[in-house]
């Protein structure tokens, strides 16, 4: 990000049914504004109504963190003034823009651009279809206002669990990337929620836009970098690891922040009367996350919880009786201690290609402290800020007063624009790595990874779908990758 960059990838949810067994999807927004979908695929769908400026140590700047309903105008209130806006396929994006024509002009010029550098790196086998939202954040009113710094978020809408054929072990895909795959069954385009990825951006901050022709200033954050950095959160670049203290809907029954495991599915018309059945699976992200000393796959750790059966348990003793299960309690508390052990504690391992050797992307982790939507959500900044991957770092003091183009020729000389598109390929090689690990096509290997879904699955969805609503819930949810403007654990 950029100077307070918040990158919102959505990492935590909670997949919801009604008693009978009939899957809902919760789609979240306000308390008294909460929708649910039937549906009829596979499908996990998320909503999120995380609070980022609770809980967090005094020398990280949380007004760089996501937003509260209380604090901003949510997505449905900007029904107004909407566009849709084709961007060269894939990507068709639905554009609400509440300030001047000029500036909402300059900021889809910025989304079409942004979709043609992700299009010159990955294959697309169907379209992508993106809620994009720009809108001030303090209401107008910057003036004590905790939001004024921060520039965006974007999250992944639903996640389909699904695996492998020669494997045992389910993970969530991104619709975005499900969508993209070869899938066992017949998924039928209403399967699917209406967006791929929602995404916000606050017209409070000063921005670059490139279509404005005027030169880039010092300070200024180029939009079309957040853009790009938001929207591939939203293709993937996601954990579903969190700590339960970090989310205020499961903070009053979990004060202990000294663990990290994935949210479970709950059942129920409220977060007090919800029961656990089941654990949600880990994200395909988190399929390839090793330890960096030992370089040992941490599924094993996430199998250890799993071994905790939440038995259709209420909530309240779920965590509990968790939190005194041993082994599994045990290895939660393990990955928390290394996820805060210091930098570079945490990689992701990309396998071996035809074309491509084995190779490790440390994670950004930092010593004695979680933070939700930075920790493991991003790349290890001091690591990779001045490389090719400098795209997916948690925050951007080194990087502002920079174009995206300029930052792409500084760290990669050599680089040519792609001859469909006209744009330099911003997708530095591990970041291409990891996706492609995930399952992604790229153009260098555009064939379409077979999976095998998951029977029977609940779904869960994302921020502010609203299709097909029929009953009012209020349910949990959380959080997101967030990117900052100044960092205190990057170089300066």
């Amino acid at each position: 990000m950029l100077p307070s960059l918040v990158s919102l990838a959505l990492a935590l949810a909670v997949a919801v049914t009604k008693a009978n067994g009939s899957p809902l999807v919760v789609v979240a927004s306000d308390q008294d504004d909460n929708l649910i979908n039937t549906i009829t695929a596979v499908k996990i769908e998320r909503p999120f109504d995380y609070d980022p400026r609770s809980g967090f140590s005094s020398d990280f700047r949380v007004s760089n963190l996501v937003l509260t309903t209380n604090d901003r105008n949510f997505l449905a209130a900007q029904q107004g003034n909407l566009s849709l806006q084709t961007v060269p396929q894939p990507f068709v994006i639905s554009f609400s823009c509440n300030i001047s024509t000029t500036i909402c002009n300059y900021a889809k010029d910025g989304f079409t651009s942004a979709g043609k550098r992700i299009t010159s790196a990955l294959n697309f086998y169907k379209a992508i279809n993106i809620r994009a939202n720009f809108y001030s954040f303090c209401g107008g009113r910057t003036a004590n206002c905790d939001l004024k710094d921060t520039l965006g978020q974007a999250a992944a809408t639903a996640y389909f669990p699904a695996k492998l054929s020669n494997e045992s072990d389910y993970y969530a895909y991104p619709q975005a990337l499900f969508k993209q795959l070869s899938i066992n069954a017949d998924i039928k385009d209403s399967d699917y929620s209406q967006y791929d990825i929602l995404a916000e951006f606050n017209s409070d901050f000063n921005f670059h836009f490139n279509a404005s022709g005027q030169p880039i200033q010092p300070g200024q954050v180029d939009f079309e970098f957040v853009v790009l950095h938001e929207l591939t959160h939203g293709l993937g670049i996601d954990t579903a690891w969190t700590s339960y203290a970090a989310i205020p809907s499961l903070s009053s029954y979990s004060p202990k922040p000294d663990y990290l495991a994935p949210i479970p599915s709950l059942v129920g018309s409220s977060i007090a009367t919800a029961t656990v059945p089941k654990w949600n699976p880990l994200n395909i992200y988190d399929k390839f996350f090793t330890e960096s000393a030992s370089s040992q796959s941490l599924r094993s750790a996430a199998a250890k919880i799993f071994s905790f059966d939440p038995n259709s348990k209420k909530l309240s003793s779920f965590i509990a009786d968790f939190q005194s299960s041993g082994s599994p309690y045990t290895a939660a508390q393990s990955m928390y201690k290394l996820v805060t052990s210091g930098s570079k504690a945490l990689t992701f391992a990309i396998p071996e290609t035809t074309t491509t050797p084995k190779q490790t992307a440390f994670l950004n982790t930092i010593a004695n402290r979680y933070v939700a939507g930075t920790s493991i959500a991003h790349l290890d900044y001091n690591a990779y800020w001045q490389t090719p991957d400098f795209l997916m770092i948690p925050a951007v003091q080194n990087l502002t007063g920079l174009t995206l183009d300029q930052i792409v020729l500084r760290y990669t000389p050599t680089a040519t624009a792609d001859a469909t598109y006209g744009v330099l390929n911003a997708y530095g090689p591990l970041t291409v790595g990891m996706l492609h690990a995930m399952g992604w096509p790229t153009k260098s290997a555009p064939e379409r990874l077979a999976v095998v879904i998951m029977d029977n699955s609940a779904a869960i969805l994302s921020a502010g779908q609203r299709t097909r609503g029929d009953i009012g819930v209020s349910l949990l949810c959380v959080v997101v990758s967030v990117l900052v403007a100044v960092w205190s654990g990057a170089a300066v």
